[in-house]
């Protein structure tokens, strides 16, 4: 039982559960912010029950008689507590509820031949569910009743069919002769049919957006919102593209919420798609750009087809853009050149944020800049091969020019021309290639990739402290940095601190059903006897919490404190303090601070 409000029946299940000291019970006070919604839920559930009860005990005319009286009742006395008139419901016997108001003048297609307006089957107030069953309407019929009565609309879909545009466009056309429609998409998978953008493009008051760039925006999401000034909007999420399949016939599973009962999800999705809209990520689609998104699509269809090359399509036809970070320290390095005229910068990034990219983008900005004389000399040199072609690769495609660059590595490997050279540092080093370079100042742009390695801030921290904790995930890589680590740690005892001890290895991320887990497990315990130490008995274990506690700038401990891995770091605590600090218990008073 979770956030369950404590009342009096409760309060006492509760007190004998703890006299029998059969259950551990948590409680909390209720958030101020949040006070009046949960209360208002635990009344609106109490009313429901009892109303249903009067519905059940009645007959049909006199049930809704009482039901009416009771909450006439109710707020009368709401109404005496507060100073304020609370309306109260009709007298009648009968109960009605307003369906629509329409603006004639604005909305006039909205009514079909009979006069009466074409709403949605299912409610504009509350939340339900679509799973493509019989006995519900099809998703397109939904969607074109949902587009009558919308005063603008955003739709975010992986990919877009002409089979699936086909059934709701003539709403479309007639809904944007008035109101703002705002699509986006990608060509992820090669899926989205060049027709149906262009059909789109046509309509008035619409914008349609696109990624192009797959490798990197993979967009998975479905929804379509419609947005109305009443304050009665609507979204449908799900798994339905926009194909005739998805919103027809097909198996899919949709949750339309409304505003009326979720309104801070309705606000979360229009952020976000505002965010996804002003991102450099999706492409404005303009007249013209067909060409460009058939050769994005042909490039996803059949990018595993080793006869790709022959349908003609240039694989370098993307102008790569940075992500916002990346565009930070690109700023970063403009600044440092320009303003304090400082040519030599050193980039430090983790694995996988695209330090590659950052590089070729700033070279490609210092080309602009060059001139148009020739193409600025350019030296890379790192020190494995794959990664010298990988970054190849990259430069290629942020230069958008297959030809770009050539590659030195071995003896075999005799580029024409060293212009723009990416090379190993073993052929960096050789003789033979200082022969071929007419003098030092050749090159006008060198990048150096280096190899991960611990820095000087390590080595201090491993110089000033007196206990040091190695944190291990268990897998191979981990393992050999710890080896690596080692080393360190000899040469800072042997030469600066003799204090240093090693407290022990800490597994993370650990899962002890995993076969690879526990065979790390062994081998971190015969790389703690080289280190003189031990393998905590407290293993991390993994959850969802140790992802998002970072990117909401807390700790695991702060953000999730219920959470396995917080627990764990309890535990770690207690190993580590021993009997001389024990934990203190709830008959103690409050919890050691750890």
């Amino acid at each position: 039982m979770y956030e369950q409000l404590i009342n009096q029946e409760l309060k006492e299940e509760i007190r004998s559960a703890e006299a029998a000291e059969r259950q551990r019970v948590e409680t909390g006070a209720v958030d101020a912010a949040e006070s009046a919604r949960v209360l208002a839920e635990y009344v609106a559930k109490l009313l429901e029950k009892r109303l249903t009860a009067v519905a059940e005990e009645s007959g049909k005319d006199e049930a809704e008689e009482e039901q009416v009286r009771l909450i006439n009742q109710m707020l009368s006395t709401l109404g005496s507590e507060s100073g304020k008139d609370l309306l109260p419901l009709t007298e009648e016997r009968r109960v009605d509820q307003l369906l629509s108001v329409v603006n004639t003048k604005n909305s006039a297609f909205a009514f079909q031949e009979h006069g009466s307006f074409s709403r949605p089957g299912t409610s504009l107030a509350q939340s339900s569910l679509f799973t493509g069953s019989d006995h519900e309407p099809p998703m397109f019929v939904e969607l074109a009743k949902e587009i009558e009565s919308a005063d603008r609309i955003d739709l975010l879909v992986s990919f877009v069919k002409w089979s699936g545009i086909r059934l709701i466009l003539e709403p479309l056309k007639k809904f944007t002769e008035r109101g703002h429609l705002r699509i986006i998409t990608t060509s992820y998978m090669g899926a989205t049919d060049v027709k149906a953008i262009e059909e789109l493009a046509k309509l008035s008051n619409t914008e349609i957006k696109v990624s192009y760039d797959t490798a990197r925006t993979r967009l998975h999401a479905k929804s379509y919102m419609f947005y109305r000034e009443s304050g009665f909007s609507t979204a449908y999420i799900g798994s339905s593209n926009l194909s005739r399949a998805a919103i027809s016939s097909g198996l899919e599973w949709n949750v339309k919420i409304t505003s009326q009962d979720q309104p801070s999800t309705m606000d979360k999705m229009e952020a976000t798609f505002e965010s996804y809209w002003n991102s450099s990520e999706f492409e404005t689609y303009q007249e013209g750009d067909s060409k460009k998104l058939q050769e994005a699509i042909y490039r996803e269809r059949y990018k595993d087809d080793p006869n790709f090359n022959n349908f003609g399509t240039n694989p370098y036809i993307m102008e790569i853009q940075p992500y916002p970070y990346q565009q930070a320290i690109l700023d970063k390095l403009a600044a440092e050149r320009e303003i304090h005229h400082r040519y030599k910068n050193l980039l430090v990034a983790a694995t996988g944020t695209g330090k590659t990219v950052v590089a070729a983008l700033d070279y490609r900005r210092f080309c602009q800049k060059f001139g148009h004389e020739r193409k600025p000399r350019l030296l890379f040199v790192a020190h494995r091969e794959e990664l010298l072609q990988q970054s190849l690769a990259t430069f290629r495609s942020v230069m958008r020019d297959p030809t770009f660059g050539s590659l030195l590595v071995g003896r075999e490997n005799h580029p024409e021309t060293i212009d723009q050279l990416f090379v190993s540092i073993q052929s960096f080093q050789s003789k033979d290639f200082t022969k071929h370079v007419p003098d030092k100042n050749y090159y006008d742009f060198i990048i150096i990739d280096t190899p991960p390695a611990l820095n000087i801030l390590t080595v201090n921290a491993y110089v000033a402290t007196d206990g040091l904790i190695i944190p291990m995930a268990p897998e191979v890589l981990s393992l050999l940095g710890v080896s690596q680590i080692k080393e360190t740690i000899d040469s800072v005892r042997e030469y600066y601190n003799s204090r240093l001890r090693v407290m022990g290895i800490l597994l993370t991320r650990f899962n002890p059903r995993l076969n690879l887990n526990r065979e790390m497990l062994e081998l971190s315990q015969q790389m703690a006897e080289q280190l003189d130490t031990r393998v905590f008995q407290t293993k991390i274990r993994n959850s969802v919490s140790v992802a998002a506690a970072p990117a909401h700038g807390i700790s695991i401990v702060d953000y999730s404190p219920h959470s396995k891995p917080s627990q764990d770091y309890e535990c770690l605590c207690d190993e580590l303090a021993g009997a001389a600090f024990p934990r203190r218990t709830h008959q103690d008073g409050p919890g050691r601070d750890v």
